[in-house]
């Protein structure tokens, strides 16, 4: 019975010498196949059977066990050598077992006796050697998609960005990638047969976490390695474990580098968040002091009325002296607080640090006493800085007495100075730092140290770390500010029973120092002259005027701006002085100046400010402007009107 025809025939090779034996099987296929369905080769000898075979590509091959000077089972050998998987069928006259297992160990794919040879005998080899190609296609396909998977496998295991690591039962790597072996600082064959373990820190429980891995079957956390060369790397570990039976997965991620920036990043938000702290303290601080200002003034020149009102030769009663000795202390308070918010007068000059350290050595020494070992480290070129020289050497006081009391057993204190360029870098790392050159003054103790709790608040105002009685908490409060003030940056480096380092980063100048010129004394008498006040706070300009009074001047009062310039427009008399508050509701003092050098340029003019150089600076005063800072004494005030009216009387 013939088959249904074939898209494409099948290819059959047969290799038999016997002419008798390929005629009979010839007659079989033409009868159980048509010539669509089926193409038979002939091949009596091994030679031909193998130019067939490299010709052509067979579905099929008979072979015959005997091929005279070769055996079927040689040429089967040859062929597969060759490359050739076709099924082949062996053909035999013996059909025997030996002959039988002697093929199939070689490999055949069937035999086939030629005494059993018939159509139906035929085809059941035909169908089963063509299914067994079919089972051995199938197989190689699927070993060939196995080795892709297995190559695509190890092509992204050894090129992985990530560490790749495989470990036994036992925590022992047994497979590493590339990544890891440059991520351990060390090569493969170093890291096969050893432990997670041996690049751990020793605080790092191992042994525990390994149980805790294996138990839960998964693990994510991070991990401290420790390199054969010292240095720590922050990993990000994910495991799981028994992905394959014995074996385990990690995959490890260096994020070093990304820790430090996000340290970095709230190092330097904690920066800004104590610039901003401090700004609003400042601001509160200001605020205060100005108000507080005020009131001082009022109780000082009240209590400089009640002295002189006393009989010549009578003394002041201690009480007297003890209110001007409060104001006194309670004026050096507000100035403090002024030097912390920024809002204090400086007369900047150009100057020579170096200069200014070694006058000081003397004020210090008996400062700081005869256990405190002073040393000074001057850098032989430094730059000139601008700045009120005054008030750096309040900062050098103050951060040597903070030293000193940092030492109560004694100890060695150094003053430093340096040249340094701020790059961007470095100013990046410094939030309220500008970039350029600065002059360095550094003050040093091997003393007690500070917490970093006590470093983040170190110049808040009132802060203090001393016992209730023996400080203000005002010192690193005024140094903060005054160096602030003056365009520069403050720095603080500690650590607790090592010492504390301040580091003051002044704008270095390519400016001159301006030569020295004598103050000429001036001598003027009390003479009726007439003076305008205008002060908003009513206590003091009660108070003021009194003062003014007492002292010999006609005084015309004002509580403000537009009743100031109604006494100018409408007084008879000249007035000689306008003394004014800056910063008064409704209408300034700047305004109320703008009217009167209009209407009496030949009026002098002085400024009272409670402080608050923020606003001062606001209203833009002229350049040259006499300005008096509250709260000052009744003498400060007699002094200032006598100098400016004499000036006037000079020109």
């Amino acid at each position: 019975m013939k088959s249904a025809s074939a898209v494409e025939p099948l290819r059959v090779l047969v290799v038999d010498d016997d002419e008798d034996d390929w005629l009979l099987l010839n007659s079989y296929f033409d009868e159980m196949f048509s010539s669509t369905e089926l193409s038979v080769d002939h091949a009596t000898t091994a030679t031909e059977a193998m130019d067939l075979i490299r010709e052509h590509p067979y579905d099929l091959s008979f072979f015959d066990y005997q091929l005279g000077a070769t055996t079927g089972l040689q040429l089967f050998r040859n062929v597969r050598a060759s490359g050739v998987r076709t099924p082949i069928v062996f053909l035999t006259g013996q059909g025997n077992e030996e002959v039988a297992a002697e093929v199939f160990k070689a490999g055949a794919t069937d035999y086939l006796a030629k005494s059993k040879l018939n159509t139906t005998t035929l085809l059941q080899k035909i169908t089963q050697a063509l299914e067994f190609r079919r089972a051995e296609d199938r197989r190689l396909q699927a070993e060939e998609l196995l080795h892709n998977s297995e190559r695509q496998f190890r092509a992204l295991f050894d090129n992985s960005l990530d560490a790749i690591l495989i470990v036994d039962d036992q925590a022992r790597f047994i497979d590493v990638n590339t990544t890891a072996c440059e991520l351990f600082g060390t090569i493969k064959k170093e890291l096969l047969g050893k432990c997670p373990a041996d690049f751990s820190l020793p605080s790092y429980d191992f042994s525990h976490r390994w149980q805790l891995f294996l138990q839960n079957g998964w693990a994510k956390g991070a991990f401290s390695l420790l390199r054969r060369d010292g240095l720590v790397r922050e990993l990000e570990i994910s495991a799981r474990a028994n992905f394959l039976p014995g074996k385990h997965l990690a995959i490890a991620r260096d994020v070093t580098e990304e820790k430090r920036a996000e340290q970095e990043h709230q190092k330097l938000e904690h920066q800004l968040r104590q610039a901003q702290k401090m700004e609003a303290i400042g601001h509160l601080a200001g605020g205060i002091a100005h108000d507080f200002n005020n009131l001082l003034m009022v109780i000082t020149s009240h209590a400089e009325l009640i002295a002189r009102k006393l009989p010549d030769g009578k003394n002041i009663p201690a009480t007297l002296e003890t209110i001007v000795a409060a104001c006194e202390k309670a004026r050096s308070l507000t100035e403090q607080l002024l030097a912390f918010s920024r809002q204090q007068v400086l007369m900047p000059k150009v100057f020579d640090l170096n200069a200014e350290i070694t006058k000081m050595k003397t004020l210090l020494k008996p400062v700081l006493g005869e256990d405190l070992e002073l040393q000074t480290q001057l850098a032989a070129d430094l730059g000139r800085v601008k700045a009120d020289p005054g008030q750096i050497g309040q900062v050098i006081l103050n951060l040597a007495v903070n030293a000193r009391d940092a030492m109560p057993r004694g100890g060695r204190l150094t003053i430093g100075t340096a040249n340094i360029n701020v790059d961007a870098e470095y100013a990046r790392q410094h939030i309220g730092m500008k970039l350029g050159d600065y002059v360095t003054l550094s003050v040093s103790d091997n003393g007690a140290g500070m917490s970093a709790t006590t470093q983040a608040r170190i110049f808040e105002p009132f802060f203090t770390t001393k016992e209730v009685g023996e400080g203000t908490g005002l010192g690193l409060a005024t140094v903060y500010g005054i160096v602030q003030q003056s365009g520069g940056y403050i720095a603080v480096a500690s650590r607790l029973h090592q010492g504390t380092t301040f580091t003051v980063y002044l704008p270095r100048t390519e400016e001159q120092p301006e030569e020295e010129r004598p103050t000429p004394e001036i001598s003027v008498g009390v003479g009726s002259f007439t003076v305008l006040l205008v002060e908003d706070e009513k206590d003091l300009l009660h108070s003021l005027s009194d003062l003014l009074e007492a002292h010999g001047y006609r005084v015309l009062s004002a509580g403000n701006g537009s009743e100031a310039m109604h006494i100018v427009r409408e007084n008879k008399h000249k007035i000689d002085l306008l003394i004014t508050d800056v910063v008064m509701p409704m209408m300034g003092g700047d305004e109320l100046a703008a009217f009167v050098r209009e209407t009496q340029p030949e009026m002098r003019i002085l400024f009272m400010s409670g402080g608050t150089l923020r606003l001062v600076s606001e209203v833009k005063l002229p350049a040259g402007t006499k300005l008096l800072y509250k709260p000052f004494t009744g003498k400060a005030l007699i002094e200032k009107v006598q100098q400016l009216i004499s000036e006037h009387a000079v020109a």
